[in-house]
């Protein structure tokens, strides 16, 4: 089959519909999973210690490092039919365990640190493989359709988790939540498998390493990969500075609650709701703005936009350092983030080879996220410790955003001249 016509036979109604369903249902499961537990993470942060979660974060950077090889091993040896597999059917496990984990009388004041590690190597980890498959399964033109229904998937999932934690968790504990969030990673695995036609069909129209054979290559390739290309170089540079905005607030936020004299379970409750909200907003921005500022004005506007909002909203509070406004800024800019920014960041993937798919985006939503985490969070540490008021905070995520907002706007405008010129190429 020639390359044009294997390109119409990917693209037909039916073949895209059934790839669309299946992407939405993985992405939707994938969340929603991860959001009944969220706000029980938020809540052993909060118990281990607002002026140690620097430690936390430090932890979780040092367990990415360790599992990174690992996965890079993986990637190597196993074809990705296996190898999401693998790895979800892992992390299944690991649910399971804390499901037991949980049942014994000791449990709170062992796990506490534990699980918030866990969680948050878990999220970076499955959301990360998520978004380097969507880029196996979709080709450039086709995500810029795509990927902002299926990111809404995602803020659907959002909203349905936390609002499961709060509906079930009087009746039957904290524990069975685990088995919860396992039996909707399960839903992500039959996904996968339902998905691998259309991913064979796309490998082959980039004429890349059959789908169902290993990657190969060496495990330290990820790291090799982003210092070796200005794309990845610029990609980091976005989720560092992303992150530096985000845990500024995170932290300022956690300090403020912990001051509240609120009970662990209104701490939840609080957390939950900010999450319902965030994934709101995210789903409306999705539904109405994305995809139309994605089709019509291309990739560089659609990144820039969330940048923009952050540029906005730490202004605000630079002004206006009170509580109120220092929770409206937290949920804009992740909602802005979960919508725009990382489904557009993701869909620079569609235009790099399996290896950069699967190791470099690995290596950059891990290591390089927990680390600028746990930077961040040490940088917040000896602001705090200076004495630095929450206006002098913001002035820092001002300039943060404004440099985030000039990389992706390079980034944006570098990934349509990149689709421009496979075009013409056909």
């Amino acid at each position: 089959m020639s390359s044009l016509n294997l390109k119409d036979a990917l693209a037909s109604a039916p073949a895209e519909r059934r790839a669309f369903v299946w992407s939405f249902l993985y992405f939707f499961c994938l969340i929603a999973g991860y959001y009944v537990l969220r706000a029980l993470r938020e809540e052993m942060g909060v118990r281990f210690g607002v002026g140690r979660i620097q430690w936390l974060f430090t932890a979780t950077f040092v367990s990415m490092l360790v599992l990174v090889p690992v996965y890079g091993a993986l990637v190597s040896r196993f074809a990705r039919r296996r190898l999401v597999p693998i790895v979800y059917s892992f992390f299944a496990v690991c649910l399971i365990a804390f499901h037991l984990l949980l049942e014994t009388p000791t449990w709170g004041a062992l796990l506490a640190p534990v699980f918030f590690v866990w969680l948050s190597v878990y999220n970076l980890f499955v959301v990360s493989m998520f978004w380097s498959f969507m880029a196996d399964v979709w080709l450039a033109d086709q995500a810029k359709r795509f990927y902002a229904p299926i990111a809404a998937a995602g803020s659907i999932g959002g909203i349905v988790g936390p609002f499961l934690t709060q509906l079930l968790v009087d009746d039957i504990g904290i524990a069975n939540l685990f088995l919860i969030s396992a039996g909707l990673l399960i839903v992500c695995l039959i996904s996968v498998q339902q998905l691998l036609p259309q991913v064979r069909a796309s490998v082959a129209l980039r004429g890349e390493r059959n789908a169902d054979e290993a990657i190969g290559g060496s495990w330290w390739a990820g790291a090799r990969l982003v210092v070796s290309r200005r794309l990845l170089l610029g990609i980091a540079g976005v989720m560092m500075l992303g992150v530096l905005v985000g845990t500024l607030l995170y932290v300022q936020q956690l300090k403020i609650v912990d001051s509240m004299g609120w009970t662990s379970e209104q701490r939840v409750a609080f957390f939950s709701r900010l999450d319902l909200a965030v994934n709101l907003l995210a789903l409306l921005v999705q539904v109405f703005i994305a995809r139309w500022v994605s089709v019509r004005y291309g990739t560089a506007i659609a990144l820039l936009v969330p940048a923009t909002l952050m540029i906005l909203g730490m202004l605000s509070l630079a002004f206006l350092p009170i509580w109120a406004v220092l929770t409206t800024v937290q949920v804009a800019s992740r909602a802005g983030r979960f919508s725009m920014l990382e489904p557009g960041i993701a869909s620079l993937y569609t235009m790099v080879d399996s290896e950069t798919r699967y190791k470099a985006k690995s290596f950059i939503d891990t290591v390089v996220y927990r680390g600028s985490d746990a930077g961040s969070a040490w940088l917040s540490r000896a602001l705090t410790d200076l004495g630095a008021a929450l206006s002098n905070i913001a002035w820092i995520g001002v300039a943060a955003a404004a440099s985030l907002a000039l990389l992706v706007r390079y980034l944006g405008r570098r990934h349509e001249a990149a689709i421009r010129d496979s075009r013409t190429s056909l």
